[in-house]
């Protein structure tokens, strides 16, 4: 194997191990910008049709000026803006200093702030239910400004998803603009420097829009996966490089949330020796100058793109037949990941079988297995979107053997996954359909394992249909990051093993979870459970401390579950945290 794909696939792992478990020298705290300051900029989002809030909530995308050091090196001027995107009621205070609450998340690993849309949707929606007035502010790393979103606002704009696919891929160009290509790795050297350090000063940069009072008393820090484990940085961040309380990271939030995920990177306190955190600095300079980015197949920033184009058709067009995949490249890093997408087996890997270019299968059904529970391999991409249908469905022993337990700390295993029979996946056979979270009303199981249900209804929890406009509706911020930093994740595995050299010198304090109250909601088909299978990493924060949960949730799903469930009960994720939120802030303002 080529040296530079073993490093790529090397790091691949560290990456998603990093996730699924779960970051310099200080520095000056940057002048923050105030509400609407220079440099402020808010664009407003539509809400497609159907989408919990329709006509009652606002979306919007907002960035800031926040330049990143010179000593980064040559970026665009794009990237020297942070943003992320706003929800809120529409009826509700414009100033967010006048909301009852704000939630600020972090995303998890690969994942954009349009991931958010769900759960935000809800947690506005269920504390407007409550009588209150709060936003919820997703947060889109700096690396999101290597987008170029030209095709995906041709394609929404005209809803064709075709446009965007001829120039991202084809070199067509629109509006007399032409996609300069995907951003090669020498051309993203200055994101070699953007770890945990500049990742915490952005979040802080973002906060410090709020006044101090409002930001101790009404500021709800949290995240995804990753977002987890990054939050806990956060409370634990030196912003002023001298040890002053005020800038402490836990004194800019009032409380602490965790999905699918935990607030804590390690029940250890211990640290390195100084001398073997700067060799971890010196290896981490080096693996992420020769790959700023994550780029191995099924996930690089080519194959990445192609999400929210089909998104848009799944959306738009859910029970035609796919035409996008058969038109996307020809070349092996899609050709790998369509088939490690389908296949059933190692034998039919090695022979690319199926052919993804000739599988009859609707919009719908195409997106559907990308994400959902019954089909998806990797742990940490998984949601209840219901199942497939309208062909024969085989058991799923690629990569590993059918109905394995969790290996790779979740990432793999962990469910009785299936694939569409090799026999019917082809441009003779028949179309695959996809049943949808409430058209699961009964356990679906393969002729040859009765016994195991590959899907229940208890799973199928996310609607496909509010996933698909996820993955483009909220552009500029994309649900996936297709530029993520290698840096982020290798910066959050040192700070794990207790690394605080360097650039991590910064995470002075060890307590700032446990100074407010904190609530976390386990997806229980999802990573948690396995990690931390006896809650050794909840510690114990000031009441109101709260840990619930999710039946039959799988990843994604704690943030992407619909608001109206099959079985009539709340969203578990929203009114979990409103509820908490209600309890954390006190009353709502009169």
């Amino acid at each position: 194997m080529p040296r530079a794909l073993l490093l790529r696939r090397t790091l691949t792992v560290l990456v998603l191990v990093t996730a699924s478990a779960g970051v310099l020298a200080p520095q000056s705290a940057i002048a923050a910008p105030s509400w609407q300051g220079p440099g402020f900029q808010e664009t407003p989002i539509a809400t497609p049709a159907g989408e919990p809030g329709a006509g009652v909530l606002s979306e919007s995308y907002v960035s800031i000026y926040a330049p990143l050091p010179a000593s980064d090196g040559p970026h665009p001027a794009a990237c020297d803006r942070i943003g992320y995107l706003r929800w809120r009621a529409a009826s509700g205070p414009e100033d967010p200093a006048q909301a009852d609450a704000i939630f600020v998340a972090q995303p998890g690993v690969l994942e954009g702030a349009g991931a958010f849309d769900q759960v935000a949707r809800n947690i506005v929606l269920d504390a407007l239910e409550r009588g209150y007035h709060v936003e919820f502010w997703g947060l889109s790393r700096r690396s999101n400004c290597l987008i170029d979103p030209t095709g995906i606002d041709a394609a929404i704009a005209a809803r064709d998803p075709q446009l965007a696919l001829d120039y991202y891929y084809d070199g067509e160009p629109l509006g007399g603009r032409t996609f300069a290509g995907f951003v090669s790795e020498a051309d993203a050297q200055w994101l070699s420097h953007v770890g945990l350090a500049q990742t915490m000063q952005d979040e802080f940069s973002v906060i410090s829009q709020l006044p101090t009072s409002f930001r101790q008393t009404r500021v709800l820090c949290g995240g995804h996966s990753l977002g987890g484990p990054l939050t806990w940085a956060f409370a634990n961040w030196d912003f002023s490089g001298t040890g002053d309380p005020a800038l402490a990271g836990y004194n800019q939030c009032a409380g602490y949330f965790s999905l699918d995920s935990r607030l804590e990177l390690t029940d250890s306190t211990a640290q390195l020796a100084n001398r073997v955190g700067v060799g971890l600095d010196g290896l981490s300079n080096v693996v992420s100058a020769a790959l700023p980015y994550v780029d191995v197949p099924p996930i690089t920033p080519a194959t990445e793109f192609a999400l929210p184009l089909l998104g848009m058709a799944s959306a738009w067009s859910p029970a035609a037949q796919s035409t996008l995949v058969a038109q996307l490249p020809d070349d092996p890093d899609f050709n790998f990941s369509l088939t490690f997408l389908l296949t059933d087996s190692w034998s039919d890997f090695l022979a690319g079988i199926p052919d993804p270019r000739t599988l009859r299968a609707t919009n719908q059904a195409v997106l559907g297995n990308v994400f959902s529970n019954d089909t998806e391999p990797i742990g940490i991409l998984r949601a209840g979107l219901g199942a497939p249908t309208g062909g024969s469905l085989v058991e799923r022993n690629f990569p590993v053997p059918y109905d394995s337990p969790p290996i790779l700390m979740g990432l793999l295993g962990d469910a009785p996954l299936v694939a569409f029979d090799p026999a019917d996946a082809n441009g003779s056979g028949p179309l695959y359909r996809w049943l949808t979270y409430r058209q699961i009303t009964a356990p679906l199981s393969l002729p040859s394992d009765p016994g195991v249900p590959y899907e229940t209804p208890v799973q199928a929890v996310t609607d496909i249909t509010q996933l698909s406009n996820d993955l483009f509706a909220s552009a500029p911020a994309l649900f996936s990051e297709p530029y993520f930093p290698s840096r982020l994740a290798i910066d959050t595995a040192d700070a794990s093993v207790g690394d605080r050299s360097g650039s991590l010198s910064a995470l002075r304090y060890s307590d700032g979870i446990v100074q407010h109250p904190a609530a976390y909601v386990d997806a229980g088909d999802g990573l948690a459970p396995i990690l931390d299978p006896g809650n050794h990493l909840i510690p114990p924060s000031p009441a109101p401390l709260v840990h619930v949960v999710a039946p039959g949730y799988h990843h994604l799903d704690v943030e992407t579950a619909a608001r109206a469930q099959s079985d009539g009960q709340p969203e578990l994720s929203s009114s979990t945290l409103a509820s908490w939120m209600e309890q954390v802030v006190g009353p709502p303002a009169p």
